[in-house]
């Protein structure tokens, strides 16, 4: 993960993610101190929804799966093409620590190739 620390405009952060060819999961996301806006996916993508999960440290507390209130995975849906996905306001803060998983928990999609995301954050 990279955060830039470059402003895109007032208040709006750039944060680099991405999931190595061969795996499902990205590495760790530190959203600690940041709300999530949206994520600008990948141009290529194996057809799989993109899931959460958190950490709290993101080091001895293990990853577990994001449910929203109501007992159902968040999820996103992953249109073909380099698109951004906008948010809902419920998943964008006190996340703590968050790996972008390729499919479910029960079925993970590995990716064929490297899979680069930006992540919009604000404080």
């Amino acid at each position: 993960m990279t955060d830039t620390g470059v402003p895109i405009q007032q208040g709006l952060m750039t944060t680099m993610a991405m999931i190595p060819a061969g795996e499902s999961y990205s590495d760790a996301i530190d959203l600690t101190d940041k709300r999530l806006v949206s994520i600008h996916l990948p141009e290529s993508w194996n057809e799989a929804p993109l899931t959460f999960e958190v950490s709290t440290d993101g080091a001895t507390s293990p990853y577990r799966p994001l449910y929203r209130h109501d007992g159902h995975s968040v999820s996103v849906v992953v249109p073909a093409g380099n698109v951004a996905v906008m948010l809902p306001d419920y998943l964008g803060s006190g996340l703590g620590f968050v790996r972008l998983r390729s499919g479910t928990r029960e079925h993970p999609v590995p990716q064929s190739a490297d899979r680069h995301f930006v992540l919009l954050t604000t404080q």
